[in-house]
Parts: C-alpha cells; structure tokens; sequence
C-alpha cells in the first residue's frame, strides 16, 4: 500500500523536483527505494534509490550508495554494486555502515 501511495505521489508531483520544495521530492524517493529494498524487489528499488543519490550529501549519500550497490549486486550488476559499495565506505571503521558494505563486497 505504501508503495502504490509513494509512487502515485512521486508521479503527481514531479514538478516538485525543479522547485523550492524539492527536498520533499527526493526525500519520497529516498524512501520508495528503501521500502522496495526493504521488501526485496531489488530492481524495483534502482531507480527511486538512484534519483534520491542525485540529490543526497554526506552520511545521506554513503547510505544511499550502500543501498544501490546491494540492490545492483542483488541483479547482478557487479561492477556497478562495487562502485557504489566503494562510495558508500564510511571513513571511520567503526561506522554502522562500514560492515554491510564491506560484507557486500566480498
């Protein structure tokens, strides 16, 4: 149901994405792609993920990339999953992502 909810709201309001309230917009996508992560439907998940990356900074921008690069790796985009496991390594090794992504790219 969120899904369906997100994506109706993502289609309705694209043109929040070239205004002064774009946050909203790429915030939805950030989250449409988590929750289809969430569920499983890696390929589904791309997308949203990669127009959320586009706009994302910082430790928002390292979690991203860790999402798409298992979500690229769940679909067997190998090189693509390495590049964004890479650019989701936090700088510290005793950051909550370190692991996953690390996991990942073994």
């Amino acid at each position: 149901m969120a899904v369906e909810k997100l994506t109706l709201f993502l289609t309705k309001h694209i043109d929040l994405k070239e205004s002064g309230h774009r946050k909203v917009y790429f915030d939805a996508q950030d989250e449409l792609g988590r929750l289809l992560y969430d569920l499983g439907r890696y390929a589904d998940a791309v997308s949203p993920l990669e127009e959320a990356l586009a706009s994302a900074a910082g430790d928002q921008r390292k979690k991203l990339s860790c999402y798409l690069g298992i979500c690229y790796y769940k679909t067997g985009k190998l090189k693509d999953a390495e590049d964004k496991l890479i650019q989701s390594l936090p700088s510290s090794p005793t950051d909550l992502w370190w692991f996953p992504a690390q996991y990942e790219l073994l």
